[in-house]
């Protein structure tokens, strides 16, 4: 069972911009019959809980950017 967050964006291409941050453990949640209810899901495994723990911190205005997602991973 992974870890995960979720939050939603306000459109379907922007939860795609987003996906597009991570090489895995991310999905869009878009159902058709709902188009104003997008989620994006970002999961870890227990070897990655700090790294979504980081990334839970550094996206607290709400926002998850591309530095975000970089700095979680240990890229800076």
């Amino acid at each position: 069972m992974h870890h995960n967050i979720a939050a939603f964006v306000h459109t379907k291409t922007a939860g795609e911009r987003v996906i597009r941050m991570f090489p895995q453990g991310a999905r869009l949640d878009y159902r058709p019959h709902e188009p104003d209810r997008v989620q994006v899901k970002i999961g870890a495994c227990e070897a990655h809980l700090q790294n979504l723990h980081q990334l839970i911190a550094l996206a607290r205005d709400g926002v998850i950017t591309t530095h975000d997602v970089r700095e979680a991973r240990g890229l800076k």
